[in-house]
């Protein structure tokens, strides 16, 4: 479940920030900590390193990262809601399925809203490439892509 949130929270733009991390199989993309402004500032200036972005690109780039950090804040507590509320449901005689449900249910509804505004901003940002930039995306996602199926088939 941490490893979906943290996915779909970062998915500042969509493929491109799993490619700009790397993968790995211990922690889930970002690490044991999830993803951060210190990591995503890390990704941008990869991704801008990487399809030699011009000003206009590379501040879009950045709202992008400011929004989508801004967005994932906004349920920071989701967790710690959701393990104290089942911390609480243990203790009882009954475990109230409606009350954890309950919970459940507005992460999911958070993690939709996290996914649409991703998509959104990966395809804004797409369409501001110029056809050599989204030809090095591609190669850089297939690259990336191939290394991460190694991990995949474990």
């Amino acid at each position: 479940m941490k490893e979906t949130i943290m996915l779909v929270s970062v998915l500042l733009i969509v493929g491109l920030v799993f490619t700009a991390g790397g993968c790995s199989h211990r922690h889930g993309h970002w690490g044991h900590h999830g993803f951060n402004e210190k990591k995503a500032d890390h990704v941008v200036k990869k991704i801008t390193k990487k399809l030699d972005l011009n000003e206009e690109q590379q501040k879009l780039l950045n709202d992008i990262k400011v929004e989508m950090l801004a967005k994932r804040g906004e349920f920071k507590g989701g967790k710690k809601d959701l393990m104290n509320e089942f911390a609480s449901q243990v203790k009882k005689d009954e475990i109230d399925q409606a009350a954890i449900n309950s919970l459940f249910e507005k992460k999911e509804v958070h993690m939709k809203e996290m996914r649409s505004l991703a998509v959104a901003r990966f395809a804004e940002f797409h369409k501001s490439l110029d056809p050599e930039q989204k030809a090095k995306l591609a190669e850089w996602v297939d690259k990336k892509n191939q290394k991460c199926q190694k991990w995949c088939d474990r």
